[in-house]
């Protein structure tokens, strides 16, 4: 969903837009969502949950939401009414494949193009700034040259080393919790 989201934002500045899927469907972990996008009611109860967190994004995030949504709704997303979650937070739920497919073709009638099954190998830089991507596909590996580069990423769940690190030593216990190609390239390559 981060990229496709970013994806259209971009479009709509007139930027010239491919999208990189390394599955062979767009939306990535979002598609095995129970699609609702929700916050906290309250910074408070946000502090309390997640006293670790950046204070400055859990801001973000909180005093956001609705404009996001409002966003969303804007380029032809359904959503349901406002509900409760877990008794600490607000939000509204809209199919996932649905958001997704409305995502993506509102992102192909912009003028955006959408390339599955195509990995990121590596940022390309010049100078010392990122000025592209490696990519490599059923057809072979190639480069592409951007003046601006997106790293969005549905997490790593598929990287037992990455989980291992950053989640727990006992990763043969962990139950996949989103599509196998969650591996972690965006978080890594940043």
């Amino acid at each position: 969903m981060a990229g496709l989201c970013a994806s259209l934002e971009a479009l709509q500045d007139h930027a010239r837009v491919i999208t990189l899927e390394k599955g062979s469907r767009s939306g990535g972990s979002m598609r095995l969502s129970g699609g609702l996008i929700w916050t906290f009611t309250s910074k408070t109860l946000l502090r309390e949950m997640m006293p670790d967190g950046n204070a400055a994004l859990q801001d973000m995030v909180l005093d956001d939401l609705w404009e996001g949504i409002s966003w969303l709704e804007g380029h032809g997303v359904s959503l349901e009414p406002d509900r409760d979650f877990m008794g600490h937070g607000r939000g509204r739920a809209a199919s996932a494949p649905d958001l997704n497919a409305v995502l993506e073709s509102r992102l192909q009638a912009l003028g955006g193009e959408v390339e599955l099954e195509t990995a990121m190998e590596t940022l390309l830089y010049e100078d010392g700034v990122v000025r592209g991507v490696r990519v490599s596909s059923s057809g072979g590996t190639a480069d592409i040259e951007a003046g601006a580069v997106v790293l969005a990423t549905g997490g790593f769940q598929g990287n037992p080393e990455l989980l291992a690190r950053y989640v727990t030593p006992h990763v043969d216990k962990v139950y996949l919790r989103s599509n196998p190609w969650s591996t972690g390239d965006g978080f890594l390559a940043a």
